[in-house]
C-alpha cells in the first residue's frame, strides 16, 4: 500500500476513521435570508492532517427567530496522509439545520448533514455562530 499511496495512485481515507474540523467562512448576505461565502477548514482525520478550501452557500426558509436553515459546500479538500504524501480531491458537503436570531446582529445555528471527500462519505455535525 505505501508503494501506491508515494507513486501517485489515489489515495483514500478508512471508512471507520474519525474526524475534526475547524472551518471559518467569511460571506455577505443576500436578502436577508441567504448567504454566500468563500471558507477554510482545518481537517485532522485521525494522523491525517489538511485543509479544505470551499464556496459555502447557505439559505434560510423563514425570517422568523428560530428558523431551519439548508447549506451547500463545494471545494478542494488538502491532506497529507500518513506516509507524507499530500493529496487533493474534490470536497462535497451539504447539511440541514436549524438558525435561531436572539438579536439582529447574532445568529446561532446547528445542522447535520454529509460530506464527500477523497472517495469516503462522512456524517458531520456543526455548529457555531453569525455576526
Amino acid at each position: 500500500m505505501r508503494y501506491e499511496a508515494e507513486f501517485g495512485d489515489p489515495y483514500y481515507l478508512d471508512e471507520r476513521v474519525d474526524g475534526k474540523e475547524l472551518n471559518f467562512v467569511n460571506g455577505v448576505l443576500i436578502k436577508e435570508r441567504g448567504m454566500m461565502g468563500i471558507g477554510i477548514s482545518y481537517l485532522n482525520f485521525e494522523k491525517i492532517q489538511g485543509f479544505s478550501t470551499t464556496l459555502d452557500f447557505e439559505y434560510l426558509p423563514s425570517k422568523r427567530k428560530l428558523s431551519p436553515l439548508l447549506n451547500f459546500r463545494y471545494g478542494q479538500s488538502y491532506l497529507k496522509n500518513q506516509y507524507n504524501v499530500h493529496k487533493s480531491a474534490t470536497l462535497v458537503g451539504a447539511d440541514i439545520g436549524v438558525n435561531f436570531k436572539p438579536l439582529n446582529v447574532l445568529q446561532l445555528y446547528l445542522k447535520g448533514g454529509f460530506v464527500f471527500t477523497h472517495n469516503v462519505g462522512f456524517f458531520t455535525w456543526r455548529g457555531g455562530i453569525r455576526f
